[in-house]
């Protein structure tokens, strides 16, 4: 399995893994005694034990996403501030969802907004982290810039060929580097 896929499966474990946190959230508020009703109203306390564990799941998967791509992504100031406010709303959307609530939102529209920022979030940084066409094209003139491997007796490109042997012209390439090396 290549690094790659391995990132890739690991970003996709991210949302399974949220909704986990998020009933791990949600049984420890209840444990806590955090749902609570007085005279028929809800205290904001019991507000925020709803929304905070949406936001906890939210930002779950920008903090392992965030933790699997690092290495590839090409940190500029833009990119780590975004990913900081990123984050930052995965904690102040709950609680404003909690607010709005709480002064008498109509229905669960809030939670159900703060549980849409969940999905949100990794559209969010693939959006941020992208490469603009400046990076593109320099990435492009680097691999361009690269040395190629050739065969030294037709020429042919062998980028990414590991047998000892030319597949265009049977060059065998292993007794020509073995008697370079001695000669």
């Amino acid at each position: 399995m290549t690094r790659l896929v391995f990132k890739l499966l690991l970003s996709v474990i991210a949302l399974p893994l949220a909704v986990v946190v998020f009933f791990l959230a949600m049984t420890v508020a209840d444990a806590l005694g955090l749902f609570r009703w007085y005279g028929g109203t809800r205290p904001l306390i019991s507000e925020l034990a709803q929304s905070v564990p949406v936001g906890l799941a939210a930002l779950t998967v920008a903090v392992l996403w965030t933790l699997v791509w690092r290495r590839r992504i090409g940190w500029t100031s833009w990119r780590r501030v975004a990913t900081v406010l990123v984050m930052m709303g995965c904690l102040a959307m709950p609680v404003a969802s909690a607010v709005l609530q709480y002064n008498g939102a109509h229905g669960d529209l809030p939670f159900l907004v703060t549980g849409l920022y969940v999905l949100l979030v990794p559209v969010l940084l693939a959006w941020i982290w992208r490469s603009s066409r400046r990076e593109e094209a320099e990435r492009l003139d680097a691999w361009l810039a690269a040395p190629t491997p050739q065969c030294p007796y037709c020429q042919a490109n062998l980028t990414g060929r590991w047998a000892p042997q030319c597949p265009y012209c049977g060059g065998d390439l292993a007794a020509r580097a073995s008697a370079g090396a001695n000669a």
